[in-house]
């Protein structure tokens, strides 16, 4: 089993300020300052009816720290599932939200696991799940740091082992035969802190998947990493990624691979300022013109002082081809940290759907802050905006599935919560929002 040293529970963090901090916006977070921010508060409601369903576990911890969520589809009947991280027990579940009133199944303790990615990588036939585990809770350099591998077995259960350790915080792992030898590699984000982060490529040199051996070479020295998606960008036919880079660093960058598992890198966006607090990408062909575009979300609210930020939000980088690219802003939104693009409506472009984190903002009620937001396409590159929720600013993670089979897309929302009311001892882990869109007799 899975072990490593007792887990950090010291939150929150010590208040250290950020290397190459230079850009000052806020220092105050009175309601008069923040009304100067361009992020919209008073969004109309959804003109898509979503029924939520919310899944609370009974007798854990009133603070749920969910840290992702992910609807898969992990056996041959094609079950939907919700593939959940939980940091504050330090569990990976699996829920049924076709039968909300069932309890999570566990499948692994993990310490504080931060992102999954399923993937067959032994081959076997049998769909397994690689968690990235950030090791400790808060930011801090250290080496407990893991890609931790759930290898799926015949009778559905799962056994863990460690891939890759000793790393600093890791929050993103994916895979693909870089070198062109048949098996799968890891390109591992390691998000770290100040001193311990980096991007690594790991070959992999396994023999036999009852002790698997992977060989980690760093391709990229900074710290910050967060996603590191798979693509063919120059299309050879050898799979290449893109890295997310945080930590005052506020890069996306691309790996083009020679085919033999070494990588050039490509400049692909820079941020206007070290403090633009990039939390994520996702590639998708966002005006469905025959190319990938990149997603991507900019909300980091814990930047010193922790308050909201005006520049905070999301929108997406359209690749132009002939490695150009060109950044559309989609909307402000403050602490915004996790945003995914599918068609809610059915019209056959893309929508986006939103959430905010800023868990250590103390949420003022004369001035609650839009917390789950969707941005609908009306025309090419033309959205409207409605609020699904306002106040809840809890949420680093969403997807998006169609869980209950009727055709259109379901949103998936997980709860990071660090502090509680007395008495509030059912804080959901996820709240479902089923879709009505098209709705079956």
């Amino acid at each position: 089993m899975y072990e490593i040293a007792e887990r950090d529970k010291k939150w929150p963090p010590a208040e250290i300020p950020r290397i190459g901090d230079v850009v000052r916006y806020y220092t105050s977070n009175s309601p008069e300052q923040l009304q100067l921010a361009p992020s919209a508060t008073d969004s109309p409601p959804s003109r898509l009816a979503f029924k939520p369903h919310v899944l609370t576990v009974k007798a854990s911890p009133i603070r749920p720290l969910v840290s992702n969520v992910k609807f898969v589809q992990l056996t041959n009947d094609k079950t939907v599932q919700l593939l959940v991280c939980e940091m504050y027990q330090g569990v990976v579940a699996l829920w049924q939200p076709s039968q909300p009133d069932a309890a999570p199944k566990i499948i692994a303790a993990v310490p504080h696991p931060s992102n999954t990615t399923v993937v067959d990588l032994d081959g076997d036939g049998l769909l397994d799940i690689l968690v990235s585990d950030l090791g400790v809770l808060s930011a801090q350099d250290t080496q407990h740091g893991a890609v931790v591998w759930l290898r799926a077995r015949p009778d559905g259960e799962f056994d863990a082992s460690v891939l890759v350790d000793g790393l600093g915080r890791v929050a993103d792992t994916q895979t693909a035969d870089f070198d062109g030898d048949g098996d799968l590699d890891l390109v591992v984000a390691v998000h770290g802190h100040f001193n311990t982060g980096n991007v690594l490529y790991c070959e992999n040199h396994t023999t036999d998947y009852a002790s698997p051996e992977f060989e980690p070479f760093v391709v990229e020295s900074r710290t910050g990493a967060i996603h590191v998606p798979i693509i063919d960008l120059n299309s050879d036919g050898h799979p290449d990624f893109i890295a997310a880079l945080g930590q005052q660093h506020e890069l996306i960058l691309g790996f083009v691979n020679n085919g033999r598992g070494r990588f050039e890198q490509q400049a692909i966006y820079a941020a206007p300022h070290p403090r633009w607090g990039t939390t994520g990408i996702q590639l998708v062909d966002m005006d469905r013109d025959g190319d990938t575009d990149i997603l991507c979300s900019h909300g980091d609210s814990f930047e010193t002082p922790a308050i909201p930020r005006p520049y905070h939000g999301f929108g997406w980088i359209e690749n132009e081809g002939d490695d150009a690219f060109a950044y559309h802003r989609l909307a402000y939104l403050p602490g915004a940290h996790s945003a995914k693009a599918g068609d809610l409506d059915g019209d056959g472009d893309l929508d986006v759907v939103a959430g905010s984190f800023m868990p250590k903002y103390t949420r003022q009620e004369s001035q609650p802050f839009e917390s789950l937001v969707w941005m609908e396409q009306t025309s090419l590159g033309q959205y409207d905006r409605y609020a699904l929720e306002t106040g809840h600013v809890n949420h680093p993670t969403l997807d998006l599935g169609d869980y209950d089979g009727d055709g259109d897309l379901d949103v998936a929302v997980g709860w990071f919560v660090l502090e509680s009311d007395e008495g509030d001892a059912d804080n959901p882990w996820v709240t479902l929002l089923e879709n009505r869109t098209i709705v079956k007799d």
